[in-house]
C-alpha cells in the first residue's frame, strides 16, 4: 500500500490535519466557494540592485543543510504533521542529510504538509499557528542561509543596522 505522502515523493512524512476551532469553514453562506482578494501586479521596472542567482548546490550543500539543523534545533519547535521530533531526526541525522541532499538536487523533494494549531490570544481569539515538518524547516534554513546575506547586503543601513539592534534585543548573537 502506497501512502499519499510516498505517492506525491514526501520525505517520511505523516498525513494529518488539524481542525479549526471553530470548524470546518471552506464555504461562504450558500455553499459559494470563500472570496479571493484581487492580486496586486508585480511593478514592471525594479529598482535597487538585482541579487545574484541562488543555486540549489548552494543550498543543499551538506554544510549548509548540517547548519541549518543546528539552527532548527536550537529552537527545538513542536514536531510537525509526520510527528517526527527534531530529537528523532537526530538520532537518523546523517541519512536524513544524505536523502534531503539528493532529492533537493534531483528535483524530487517536495514539502509536507503543514500541521495547524490554535494560540489564544488576549481576549479570548484564537489565531492560527503552521507548524512544518522538521525536515522542511531543515530546507526552509537552508534557504535562508544562502539568500540573507544577498538581502541584507542591498537593505539601506538604517534597516541592516535597525535588524541586527532587534536581534541583540531578543537574545540573538
Amino acid at each position: 500500500m502506497v501512502t499519499a505522502s510516498q505517492d506525491t515523493g514526501q520525505i517520511e512524512m505523516f498525513l494529518g490535519t488539524a481542525d479549526s476551532p471553530k470548524g470546518a469553514v471552506t464555504t461562504a453562506g450558500g455553499g459559494e466557494p470563500l472570496s479571493v482578494p484581487p492580486t496586486v501586479p508585480k511593478p514592471r521596472t525594479m529598482t535597487g540592485t538585482l541579487l545574484r542567482s541562488m543555486t540549489m548546490e548552494e543550498v543543499a550543500s551538506p554544510s549548509n543543510l548540517a547548519l541549518a539543523f543546528s539552527n532548527v534545533s536550537k529552537n527545538d519547535g513542536a514536531p510537525g504533521p509526520d510527528r517526527t521530533s527534531v530529537s528523532e531526526v537526530r538520532k537518523h541525522l546523517g541519512d536524513v542529510l544524505d536523502r534531503l541532499h539528493r532529492c533537493l538536487l534531483d528535483g524530487s523533494y517536495r514539502p509536507g504538509l503543514i500541521r495547524r494549531v490554535w494560540i489564544p490570544k488576549p481576549g479570548g481569539d484564537q489565531r492560527g499557528l503552521g507548524i512544518p515538518n522538521v525536515v522542511d524547516r531543515i530546507v526552509q534554513q537552508a534557504v535562508l542561509h544562502v539568500l540573507s546575506p544577498q538581502v541584507r547586503a542591498d537593505l539601506p543601513r538604517e534597516q541592516s543596522r535597525f535588524q541586527t539592534e532587534a536581534k541583540l534585543s531578543h537574545g540573538h548573537r
